[in-house]
C-alpha cells in the first residue's frame, strides 16, 4: 500500500524538484539528494514523493536510524513496503519484495543514509537488481558510490527564498511580531540560508521578537553558533572533493 505523502511547502527548490522528476521520468532508478545537514533533503524528497504519487506511482518512505545489520535493514524496508518479513533469509525476503513490487511503478524514499552508507548502498542495489518497476531516492550527505546513481545536489537557499521561508514561519508562529525585509535578510544570512537553521531562527523571533533575537544572536547568547558548529562538523567529515 502506498503511503500518503503530503506535499510540503517548498522554498526555492523548484529547479531541483523539476530535475529530480525529470530523472525519474527518463527511467533513472537511483537518485541521490545530496547536501549538508539542514539543507532540506528530506523536504525535497517528500515533495518529490507527493508529485509522483499524483502521477500514479506507489510511494513508500523509510527513515533509517542507528546502524543495523543488512538483514535488519532489509526487514525495515520490507515493513515500509507492507511485506511481512517472517524470515531471516535475505534471499527469500528479496524474492518476496520482488513479487510484491512487480507491475507497479514504485518510489522508495530512503532517509538517514549516513549512519550505514555502505550497507544501505548494497541493500538498494539488491532491491533494484530483483525488481524492474522500483526506483529509489536516497537522502545523503555524500554520493553512495553506485555506478547507476544520479546525484541532485542541494546548497543553501537563495537569499530571497531564505527570507521568504523565515518570514512565513515566523508569521505562522507569531503573526503579531512582523519582521522587516532588512532584518529578515540579516537573520537569514546569520542562519547560513539553511532551511533547518531558518526554522530555528523563526522560532526565536516568535519568542523574543526581531530586535531581541538579532541582538542575542549577534552577542552569541543564542545557539545559532552551536548549530553552525554542528552542521560544519558534519560537513567537514566529507572528503574535500565531495563538499562542492
Amino acid at each position: 500500500m502506498s503511503v500518503s505523502v503530503p506535499a510540503p511547502l517548498l522554498f526555492g527548490r523548484s529547479a531541483e524538484l523539476a530535475a529530480a522528476r525529470a530523472h525519474l521520468a527518463s527511467g533513472e532508478r537511483l537518485l541521490v539528494l545530496r547536501g549538508p545537514p539542514g539543507v532540506g533533503k528530506s523536504t525535497l524528497a517528500r515533495a518529490l514523493g507527493s508529485a509522483v504519487a499524483r502521477d500514479g506511482w506507489q510511494v513508500h518512505v523509510v527513515a533509517l536510524g542507528v546502524s543495523a545489520a543488512r538483514a535488519e535493514l532489509l526487514g525495515v524496508v520490507a515493513a515500509a513496503l507492507g511485506v511481512p518479513a517472517r524470515t531471516d533469509d535475505a534471499r527469500v525476503l528479496l524474492e518476496r519484495l520482488a513479487s510484491h513490487l512487480e507491475g507497479e511503478r514504485t518510489l522508495l524514499v530512503v532517509d538517514g543514509v549516513e549512519e550505514q552508507a555502505a550497507a544501505v548502498r548494497e541493500l538498494i542495489l539488491d532491491l533494484l537488481g530483483v525488481t524492474s518497476d522500483l526506483s529509489v531516492v536516497a537522502c545523503s550527505q555524500r554520493p553512495l558510490g553506485a555506478s547507476l546513481e544520479v546525484v541532485v545536489s542541494l546548497g543553501p537557499l537563495a537569499m530571497d527564498d531564505a527570507v521568504a521561508l523565515l518570514t512565513r514561519r515566523a508569521w505562522q508562529l507569531a503573526p503579531d511580531r512582523p519582521i522587516t525585509a532588512a532584518d529578515a535578510e540579516r537573520l537569514a544570512a546569520r542562519a547560513g540560508r539553511l532551511p533547518l537553521a531558518l526554522e530555528l531562527v523563526a522560532a526565536w523571533v516568535a519568542t523574543l521578537g526581531t530586535s531581541e533575537a538579532l541582538g542575542a544572536i549577534d552577542e552569541g547568547h543564542l545557539e545559532v553558533d552551536a548549530l553552525d558548529r554542528a552542521l560544519d562538523a558534519s560537513w567537514n567529515l566529507l572528503p574535500e572533493e565531495e563538499r562542492s
